[in-house]
């Protein structure tokens, strides 16, 4: 039964594995042995200090193995010696030692016999504690050197398992460990101590709950003579076939051997390693193997080990083998161990970066001017400057429609990057020391989010997407780009197995041949197949959670007032049901349990606003669900008609619903008709009509209390009503060219007519009609209609429309000035009455505009739409940027926005509804409050939750880091006087970056 990532609430089960668990990420051992070849090339000489620096630096190792040799004439004999030229001096090892301490890399002792006579050290059976002797004096001579250079680590032994099956043999290794213990006593940093066993016997080792640490030379085959095999879409010696031998032979081994012990140690691969030769991985100890060389079958063995082991609780690290101090070895042709001038080595070096905790911004581009821009390269100086090791850039390919009618995955020009624009800002992030993630940022042409789009078993799609992430891996291999993610938030195109099958083996594959380093993926909160997760290295999340309990209606202010409780650092952090402390960290800590993989944060952000802690990526928390259980059917129209606590909304079947706290309750009034109401409009706080299917029109004079049925003459629908300046006078509009005026309260309705220039009359349907005052109004329809009457409604006349859609919603201030829209998202607009209009489509025109409400004394204008789409905009309709999602999809067909005056300030208090009852209200104008405090509380309880001691942080052991949106362009966008800075993500210029900066630089 496959299994779902869902990072939503869940019943979160007992997280003791009883396995040991390992310190945070920068405590992974990542290390090489560097191997002294000759006397020639000794420790101390210029090629094996400029080996080791070419080392350190070239593959991102932060732990060193250094390997001195004694010698044995015989398995069988007690003499242990060092050979001159062999074995290195203790000048040589003291000398290396320091200078790898320089260069911040911590040191692994390794001393290791063997025997002239060329036979393994793994057959040495001693017959007497003569030999025991001997060791000792060999092991703790290093002891001696390890005590006074300071090494980190330390191995009492090396390949001698055949010495430690008999009892006098135990007793002896242990009286070993507790003389080395004793020479470390001397220093109050002792080493930890390990035993690095043959991986054919290494679970016969008696002592290891004597040691701090489970080494192990590693070198199993990744082949098999016999069942079971990988599946047939792992083929041989791909990185998932070689990987599975890991993860479904080894691994299951090691944590079932640990899982018996009393006191688990942690387990530390003492040696890895794979020759450059074809099927490197069926005998990885053999040294003498024939074979072609092949870099790949070598690169495909180190990204198998990485993949399958990274993450593991458990596991303490790599020590692969091996560098040499001779500075030409290794390069094409070179068909050794060492990955030196191979493709192993970028493997190490991207691997290596990656798995440590990341300090990162996500560095956003939407156009490819955005990597053009001057302050560009000023933005990233300053992200290094702050204590960054991260950035995260975007590729954008785009593709037609989120459904089953996608028609493609391309770059689009002016949407899309050019390549040569991430080349450059790669290129300069890496000259300022910073790594850099390079993500397949998948977007949609109609602005829909692609979180929606479902592939589900669409074949054609996945080869899509597979040419997008190919083209991608190809750009991050050619630029050393340390991380790959190949998906951002498209969850539904891998929540099933088909699915995750797909990606499995049609992308991830295509993107591994390519690409050298690892993969990750930026999960938003939706599910995600197990085995998807099976497949890549890193689980990247969007912990877009709410952290706080939202308190809508705090009783100390009016039930329509924009201010909230604010929520503290130690409600953000622990206090609150929903913050970190209490729910998050279990739940995150439980996910990893279950599929071991690091988990990255590889989007996380919080707004400078005043509900930043509610946890959203959008501004939808700004328009919130008035809450009720009244009704699922349509709703097609919203009237405050004096203020913003008592109003109503009206909507099929006849519904209408009432409420006197500002949307905090509602009530279900009688309207006497079954039939559909499409608009209200009350004159007066209590007086009001409707007006809707089948010529129906109906009246009130106490709220809706009572109704009384009005009488037309006609069946026409009407879409719109309008009583401009009193309770008597009014206009309905509808079907066939249909406007009704009335002068005496609706008792009597006389039809008005719009004389086309034919001298026939208007017969399109109306859909809209307003007032500016008693005299002057316009009405909007069908293909692109707009009437205009000076004389109040007695005559009418058709003005030049810009547009041939149909218009839905109307709404004027002045006699001329007004704004209408339509489909195709039309939005237009006159300031002369008429006699211009100004035209702009929102974006690529895919949503119906519905409806538009303009605030009087405010330069805010309101539309809504198809796809729960609410704009909002200035004093002209510049929409772009400005989409304040309303966290619904469905249409939304009413808006109305009020302005309410507080003392010393005003709010805009609005209302939204729609389809399935949908009612929606915001306080704040659509927008929340801008709140620096708010933001830089929820920065550092991110950190405290995740890193715990804010002067030496602590990372959680499965936790890898942050990747905040988002770092702006511009350098300190605090100076530009533009809201949608002001109250963005990015800390720039805010006092979440003094908190951002305190954590990074420690």
């Amino acid at each position: 039964m496959c299994r779902l990532l869902s990072l939503g609430i869940v019943a979160i089960c007992s997280l003791n594995s009883g396995l040991p668990v390992q310190p945070g990420p920068d405590e992974l051992i990542k290390g090489m042995t560097l191997l002294r070849t000759s006397a020639r090339y000794s420790y101390d000489s210029p090629a094996a200090e400029t080996a080791l620096v070419r080392m350190r630096f070239s593959t991102g190792i932060n732990w060193v193995v250094i390997q001195p040799v004694w010698w044995m004439n015989d398995t069988g004999r007690s003499g242990i010696l060092p050979l001159p030229d062999s074995s290195p001096s203790d000048r040589e090892i003291s000398h290396i030692i320091r200078l790898a301490r320089s260069l911040g890399i911590r040191v692994f002792l390794k001393p290791e016999l063997r025997c002239r006579s060329g036979v393994s050290p793994l057959f040495h059976n001693p017959h007497d504690t003569l030999w025991f002797s001997a060791y000792r004096r060999f092991i703790l001579h290093y002891a001696e050197i390890g005590l006074r250079t300071g090494c980190e680590l330390f191995a009492i032994g090396t390949g001698l398992d055949r010495t430690t099956d008999e009892t006098w043999e135990r007793a002896e290794w242990h009286r070993t460990i507790a003389q080395v213990r004793k020479v470390f006593r001397k220093t109050a940093r002792p080493p930890a101590l390990t035993y690095a066993a043959d991986w054919r016997t290494w679970r016969q080792i008696p002592f290891w709950q004597s040691l701090d640490y489970i080494g192990i030379n590693a070198f199993f085959p990744l082949t098999a003579e016999e069942p079971p095999f990988p599946p047939p879409e792992f083929p041989p010696g791909s990185v998932d076939g070689l990987a599975w031998f890991w993860k479904h032979k080894y691994l299951p081994e090691i944590e079932n051997f640990l899982s018996g012990l009393d006191q688990p140690r942690p387990v530390l691969f003492t040696e890895i390693g794979y020759r450059s030769i074809d099927r490197c991985y069926r005998q990885p100890e053999n040294d003498t193997l024939s074979g072609n060389y092949d870099p790949v079958a070598q690169r495909n063995s180190y990204i198998a080990a990485y993949h399958a082991l990274a993450g593991r609780p458990w596991f303490a690290g790599w020590c692969f083998y091996a560098w040499q101090t001779d500075t030409g070895d290794g390069g094409a042709g070179n068909t050794g161990y060492t990955p030196h001038r191979k493709k192993a080595q970028e493997v190490m070096r991207k691997f290596n970066a990656c798995l440590a905790t990341h300090r990162g911004f996500c560095f956003p581009t939407t156009y490819d001017s955005t990597y053009f821009y001057s302050r560009t390269f000023p933005a990233l100086d300053s992200l290094a400057e702050i204590g960054a090791n991260w950035v995260a850039v975007n590729s954008r390919w785009l593709m037609r429609d989120t459904g089953p009618g996608w028609s493609y995955l391309k770059p689009l020009s002016g949407e899309s990057p050019a390549d040569s624009s991430v080349r450059l800002v790669i290129d300069y992030a890496h000259a300022r020391g910073l790594n850099v993630a390079l993500s397949c940022y998948l977007a949609c042409s109609t602005r829909t989010w692609c979180g929606r789009h479902n592939p589900r078993a669409d074949t054609a799609w996945f080869r899509a997407e597979s040419v997008y992430a190919t083209h991608c891996a190809r750009l991050a291999e050619e630029k050393g780009v340390e991380m790959l993610t190949i998906g951002l938030e498209i969850n539904q195109t891998l929540d099933s197995p088909e699915e995750a099958q797909l990606w499995r083996t049609k992308v991830i594959p295509a993107v591994r041949a390519c690409y050298s380093g690892p993969l990750a993926y930026g999960a938003s909160w939706s599910p995600v197949d197990d085995y998807f997760w099976d497949g890549i290295d890193i689980c990247g999340i969007h912990p877009y959670f709410p952290l706080v309990e939202t308190t809508a209606y705090p009783g100390r202010y009016p039930a329509d007032t924009a201010i909230t409780q604010q929520p503290d650092l130690e409600q953000i952090w622990r206090m609150s049901p929903r913050s970190w402390e209490r729910l998050r960290l279990v739940h995150l800590n439980e996910l990893y349990q279950r599929i071991h993989r690091p988990i990255l944060f590889t989007e996380i952000g919080y707004r400078s606003l005043d509900s930043a802690a509610l946890g959203t990526p959008d501004t939808s928390h700004a328009w919130c669900f008035a809450r009720h259980r009244l009704t699922t059917r349509r709703l097609n129209a919203v009237c405050f008609p004096v203020d913003t606590m008592n109003g109503y909304i009206a909507g099929d079947s006849g519904i209408i619903l009432k409420t006197t706290d500002s949307g905090r309750n509602w009530s279900l009034c009688p309207s006497g008709t079954n039939r559909t109401v499409y608009a209200l409009s009350f004159p007066a706080r209590d007086t009001g009509y409707a007006v809707g299917d089948s010529g129906v029109i109906l009246k009130t004079n106490d709220g809706f209390a009572r109704i009384q049925p009005l009488r037309t003459g006609t069946n026409t629908t009407f879409y719109s009503v309008c009583f401009p300046a009193d309770t008597r006078t009014g206009y309905a509009v509808g079907d066939n060219g249909t406007i009704l005026k009335t002068t005496d309260g609706g008792i009597s309705w006389e039809r008005k007519f719009c004389l086309l220039s034919s001298g026939e009359t208007l017969q399109l349907q109306l859909r809209a009609i307003d007032f500016a005052g008693r005299q002057t109004g316009y009405i909007a329809g069908e293909q692109g209609t707009i009437l205009k009457t000076t004389d109040g409604g007695n005559s009418w006349r058709r003005l030049n429309s810009p547009v041939t859609v149909r218009l839905n919603g109307i709404d004027f201030l002045t006699p001329d000035t007004g704004f209408i829209v339509g489909d195709q998202s039309t939005l237009i607009w006159t300031t002369d009455g008429g006699a211009r209009w100004q035209v702009e489509r929102f974006r690529t025109g895919s949503w119906d505009l519905l409806s538009v409400s303009v605030p009087e004394y405010d330069s805010a204008r309101f539309a809504c739409g198809t796809g729960g789409l609410i704009l909002r905009a200035g004093s002209a309709w510049q929409f772009n940027g400005s989409v304040q999602y309303s966290n619904v999809y469905l249409p939304l067909r009413s808006i109305q926005v009020r302005l309410v005056n507080r003392q010393g300030y005003y709010d805009l208090v609005g209302f939204a509804a729609g389809d399935s009852g949908t009612i929606l209200k915001t306080s704040t104008g659509g927008r929340m409050r801008v709140d620096f405090n708010e933001q830089a509380n929820c920065y550092e309880a991110a950190f405290r939750a995740f890193w715990r001691n804010p002067e030496r942080p602590e990372p959680l052991p499965w936790f890898y880091g942050f990747h905040f949106w988002k770092w702006e362009t511009d350098p300190a966008p605090m100076d530009i006087e533009h809201e949608l800075v002001i109250d963005d993500y990015t800390p720039q210029g805010k006092r979440a970056a003094q908190i951002v900066r305190h954590w990074f630089s420690r």
